[in-house]
């Protein structure tokens, strides 16, 4: 069987480096203590993985996991990419089972990190990534690492609990570099600084315990609603076909956005730049000057999004939530129970995206 082991763990190496990940945090400990809803990341994080993106996708060969086809340039990398080819390796322990129905084998029974070890489960195929860590103890000490924990990417980052001051709701398909510079316009509209704060799930979630992290009491008491009680806003991210609209988890963050009041701005990205537009004037509307006299925040507001893309407003305007799907069509029954018991349909939140769409 083909293995990839060194190769992993030159990624994971370079990776510690590069995005200062704490690797003590994720193997010092059995289990997390860290609550799924407070594993927040900051916009430094999010522009170092950036970095990291942009300069080793390539060298690494990261592939589509569904296609095998290789990513060939930085800016095509969605999340689905990095979870497959670097948050699930990195994250996962030396000897970690990790049961997935949909990864595919290469050609020498190996997937990104090592080798995939191939059993049948309840129906399903079940990998075993095999990663590098610090060497072992010496003959008569103790082992200060515990090597069977697998924990989220957001551990890696800070060994404490964060509020995330905002809660991204997106789709996984967006460019992560359009996802980032999106984040980044966001925090300056708000004066957030780099140490801003976001929930998103693919860092907050566990990618190998993913359904230990969902739980099994419904959407209430998932990471998603508990990060957005949590939050003090929400921003949407608006990829170029306005996908995210179409997903029913994302459906139901907007649902809970809506019965919550919460802040919400939408952001998208155009040509390697992040435009935002919010309901109000935002903290960096206020106390503008043009040419030495002061201007109305709500003028600033106006001429910050004028060139958000019309096309894609209209897309927002347009929103039917009841109408998005789901990869699992028992999470759309579930969700859409729960939205018609709990929040009265998908209507508020459909008038708000609408309202913004119209702005």
């Amino acid at each position: 069987m083909k293995t990839d082991i060194a190769r992993c763990q030159q990624q994971l190496d370079e990776a510690v480096k590069i995005l200062k990940l704490e690797l003590k945090n994720l193997l010092g400990r059995e289990k997390s203590k860290i609550r799924t809803e407070f594993r927040a990341v900051s916009l430094t994080d999010l522009q170092r993985l950036a970095k990291f993106i942009e300069d080793k996708c390539a060298q690494y060969g990261w592939v589509d996991s569904m296609t095998k086809e290789i990513v060939k340039e930085a800016k095509d990398v969605n999340l689905y990419h990095l979870v497959y080819n670097f948050i699930g390796p990195v994250t996962a322990p030396i000897g970690h089972e990790v049961v997935d129905s949909e990864r595919k084998l290469g050609p020498g029974g190996e997937v990104p990190g090592g080798v995939a070890q191939e059993e049948k489960h309840d129906g399903r195929r079940r990998f075993r990534y095999v990663r590098g860590v610090p060497p072992g103890p010496k003959k008569g000490e103790t082992d200060q690492f515990v090597r069977t924990f697998s924990g989220s990417f957001a551990e890696l980052l800070w060994n404490g609990e964060r509020t995330a001051q905002f809660f991204i709701s997106h789709w996984w398909g967006e460019p992560v570099l359009d996802f980032v510079v999106c984040v980044t316009e966001h925090a300056r509209v708000h004066k957030l600084g780099s140490d801003g704060l976001y929930w998103v799930c693919a860092h907050a979630n566990s990618q190998t315990h993913i359904t230990e992290e969902l739980g099994d009491k419904g959407p209430l008491e998932s990471p998603f609603f508990k990060a957005l009680q949590h939050a003090d806003g929400a921003l949407l991210m608006i990829d170029v076909g306005s996908k995210v609209t179409t997903r029913m988890w994302c459906g139901f963050e907007n649902v809970v956005i809506a019965d919550q009041e919460k802040s919400l701005a939408v952001a998208t990205a155009v040509g390697g730049k992040g435009r935002v537009l919010t309901t109000q004037p935002a903290p960096v509307d206020h106390g503008q000057k043009w040419w030495g006299a002061a201007v109305p925040p709500q003028d600033a507001q106006r001429e910050r999004q004028s060139d958000f893309p019309a096309g894609r407003l209209d897309l927002v305007a347009h929103t039917d939530l009841a109408k998005a799907e789901a990869s699992n069509p028992e999470d759309r029954a579930m969700i859409e129970t729960v939205v018609n018991e709990r929040f009265h349909g998908f209507e508020g939140a459909n008038c708000k995206l609408r309202v913004l769409g119209s702005t």
